[in-house]
């Protein structure tokens, strides 16, 4: 049987993270422990929990951008239940922009305070990403030429015009509420649309239909 949410600190900088470790405990009341690296006992004692959230330290003593996310992070986030984040990060742009196509759930930068953190690490646990509205943009309007897949029109769902617009405002980080006060439109109507979104192209969740909407609008 799965047990309650947990939230793994991972990184060489233990009193660091043993202070933002024992914060999140404070603050979200949920079990928050911390390693110094990231290995395949502790992936699998993570899988007794969900959801499980993974904070890397991005700052610490190796570049996050020379490292091969794929290696290390791949196996991590290919996991539905062991959900990753990074963490004392340093603004890039073009980085925050690749950790979205790999599935990472979201970023903190060096200057984020304590309190943002905690609110970013429950909204990643409610199934949310946690990026800037500018990447996420970025990630949804990009043209990538060679391989991306796309689905003909004969495959694609009938998505309607207005819930393409609901659909790409969900993906860019926007609440029903924002949605709303964009397409003048009540929050009730909102969430009527991104029901029928996520039938339609059989999305259990709002970061399921951010990852869709990237690959096919």
């Amino acid at each position: 049987m799965k047990k309650g949410a947990i939230i793994k600190v991972v990184g060489a900088n233990g009193l660091q993270n043993e202070l933002l470790a024992g914060y999140m405990r404070k603050d979200l009341g949920l079990p928050c422990r911390c390693d110094p690296a990231v290995d395949r006992i502790a992936l699998t004692e993570n899988r007794q929990y969900s959801p499980c959230l993974l904070l890397l330290d991005g700052g610490a003593e190796t570049d996050p951008d020379a490292l091969s996310l794929q290696e290390e992070v791949g196996a991590l986030a290919s996991d539905s239940d062991c959900m990753v984040a990074f963490f004392n990060i340093v603004q890039k742009g073009q980085f925050e922009t690749r950790l979205v196509g790999r599935g990472i759930r979201g970023v903190f930068y060096r200057n984020d305070p304590p309190p943002v953190l905690a609110r970013g690490v429950q909204a990643i646990l409610n199934g949310e990403l946690w990026y800037p509205r500018k990447i996420l943009s970025e990630c949804l309007t990009r043209r990538t030429a060679a391989g991306q897949r796309r689905r003909t029109a004969e495959d694609a769902p009938d998505l309607t015009h207005r819930e393409k617009q609901i659909l790409l405002r969900l993906s860019a980080g926007e609440s029903n509420g924002d949605i709303a006060r964009a397409l003048f439109i009540s929050t009730h109507t909102v969430k009527t649309h991104i029901y029928r979104i996520y039938k339609k192209i059989q999305a259990p969740s709002r970061l399921q239909a951010a990852f869709w909407a990237m690959r096919h609008l």
